[in-house]
C-alpha cells in the first residue's frame, strides 16, 4: 500500500468516530439452552471479548452471535448448555487481557470462548510482539478459568458497508495476518482456533448488517454461527460434550 492509499485509509478511519453505532443491546448475560434429551449436567461456558460477544445489532442479547452458536452446539453434543457473556463495546484484546479476564479470576466454567482482534484491526494496530503476548496471556488466564478454551477469530472487518474502498483494502490485509499469527499463538498454547477471518457468505448483502452498517443483524449472527460451528469436527463435538461429565460420575458413586 503507497502513501496516498494509507492516507485514504486514515481519512476512512476517522469517519468512525462520527458514526452511531448500535448500542450494547439490552436482555441477560446468562442462560440455559435446553436441547431434547439433554439430562446430564449443562456445559459451562463463558465467552470473553467484544460487541460480538454482546450481539451489537440484535435486539437482544440472546439473538447475538454467541447464543446463536451454542444452540447449535448444544444440538450436536445433545447436551444442554450454560452460558454467560462477559463483553465490552469496542474492547480490543488489550482491554479483555488486563480487565475483562483477570474480574473473572476464581470462578470456573468447562468452556472459555475468547473473542477480540476486530477492534485492534480497526484502530489500525499492528499484530507484533505484544500483540501476540497478550493473546498468549488472555489464553494462559482462560485456562486457569475452564478445561477447554476456543479462540475466535476476528470478524470479517474488511466487509463492513460502511467503511471505504481504502479502509476495506488494508483491513482485509491486517484481518489474514492476524489470523495466520493468532493460529499459531493458539496452536503453541492449547488453544483452539476458529478462523472464519475469510468465506462467511453473504457478507455484501444488506440484510446481513443492522442498522449502523457496522454490526451485523440478527441473521448476520446467524449465518457465522454457522460458519463457526462447521469448523467443529465430530470428535471435537464428542470431546466438548463430555467435559465435567467424568466428576459429576465420581460424585455419584461416592
Amino acid at each position: 500500500m503507497n502513501a496516498l492509499e494509507k492516507m485514504a485509509a486514515q481519512i476512512d478511519a476517522l469517519k468512525l468516530k462520527n458514526m452511531d453505532f448500535a448500542k450494547e443491546p439490552p436482555g441477560e448475560t446468562s442462560g440455559l439452552i435446553e436441547v431434547a434429551g439433554g439430562e446430564q449436567r449443562p456445559l459451562s461456558v463463558v465467552a470473553v471479548g467484544d460487541s460480538m460477544v454482546l450481539g451489537c445489532g440484535c435486539s437482544n442479547t440472546k439473538y447475538g452471535l454467541v447464543p446463536q452458536f451454542l444452540r447449535l452446539l448444544a444440538k450436536r453434543m445433545n447436551r444442554n448448555v450454560e452460558w454467560n457473556l462477559v463483553g465490552k463495546f469496542g474492547a480490543t484484546l488489550t482491554r479483555v487481557c488486563y480487565r475483562l479476564l483477570p474480574s473473572l479470576e476464581g470462578n470456573r466454567w468447562d468452556v472459555v470462548i475468547l473473542c477480540a482482534g476486530s477492534n485492534d484491526l480497526m484502530a489500525l494496530r499492528p499484530t507484533d510482539e505484544k500483540w501476540k503476548k497478550e493473546l498468549k496471556e488472555s489464553i494462559e488466564m482462560a485456562k486457569a478459568l475452564a478445561d477447554n478454551v476456543i479462540v475466535f477469530s476476528s470478524a470479517e472487518v474488511y466487509m463492513v458497508p460502511a467503511f471505504g474502498g481504502a479502509l476495506r483494502a488494508q483491513l482485509k490485509k491486517a484481518t489474514l495476518y492476524q489470523a495466520k499469527v493468532a493460529q499459531e499463538v493458539c496452536d503453541a498454547n492449547g488453544a483452539f482456533y476458529v478462523n472464519q477471518s475469510v468465506g462467511t457468505p453473504h457478507g455484501d448483502t444488506k440484510w446481513f448488517w443492522c442498522s449502523d452498517c457496522f454490526h451485523p443483524s440478527y441473521e448476520g449472527y446467524r449465518v457465522i454461527a454457522n460458519c463457526l460451528i462447521s469448523h467443529f469436527s465430530d470428535s471435537r463435538i464428542k470431546d466438548l460434550a463430555s467435559l465435567g461429565l467424568k466428576d459429576c460420575k465420581e460424585q455419584q458413586v461416592n
